[in-house]
């Protein structure tokens, strides 16, 4: 089974400095409205916390009431260098499974930590075994949990810090990067051809 992964050239931590005078964006998620992602993160803003959404316009107005869109959506899809400073800009960065996919953990949540960002991510088995909970990565179950954990970091600069550079260094070091990633398949193959 083939792991996602981030790109190490794309997904880089921040210049040298960076803090929360840098970020304008509370909590955050980029990405599609995929399974309950609209109400849920409704449910954030109508709590009063600083949602930002950014992603495919079109897909976020047909999710979210005009209200809700006007309240939490900006800047678009953000691609590239503008996804990487996206999560930059962020005080939380938000990650979740789609159910849909049937997912164990997320490409998003390996970009994320490849960036040093704060991840605050949908518990899971495949989460769980790759990073240490409130130390590389925080995890919630439910939309209250995750309301508190947003109350508990927001205003913590210094352990958002933390844990997001321990997230960052648990990704390089075990390898969950394209590098690393395409290293095993090849490894795999060339195994598969030596017993051929």
């Amino acid at each position: 089974k083939i792991q996602t992964s981030y790109d190490r050239g794309a997904h880089v931590p921040p210049p040298q400095g960076w803090s929360d005078a840098d970020r304008n964006r509370g909590v955050s998620f980029i990405g599609s409205p995929y399974d309950d992602r609209a109400q849920f993160l409704s449910r954030l803003s109508q709590a009063g916390l600083p949602v930002v959404i950014s992603g495919a316009q079109r897909a976020w107005q047909r999710a979210l009431t005009p209200a809700q869109f006007e309240t939490m959506f900006r800047e678009g899809e953000l691609e590239s260098d503008a996804y990487r400073e996206g999560i930059w800009r962020s005080k939380i960065n938000l990650s979740f499974l789609t159910r849909s996919n049937q997912d164990e953990f997320t490409h998003k949540s390996f970009e994320i930590a490849g960036c040093a960002g704060f991840l605050l991510v949908e518990r899971s088995p495949g989460h769980a075994s790759r990073f240490v909970e409130d130390k590389e990565a925080v995890f919630f179950s439910t939309v209250d949990e995750c309301m508190r954990k947003i109350d508990l970091y927001l205003p913590d600069e210094a352990a958002r810090t933390r844990i997001g550079n321990a997230g960052r260094e648990r990704a390089e070091r075990d390898g969950y990067h394209n590098d690393h990633q395409l290293s095993l398949i090849l490894d795999r193959l060339q195994s598969l051809r030596g017993n051929s």
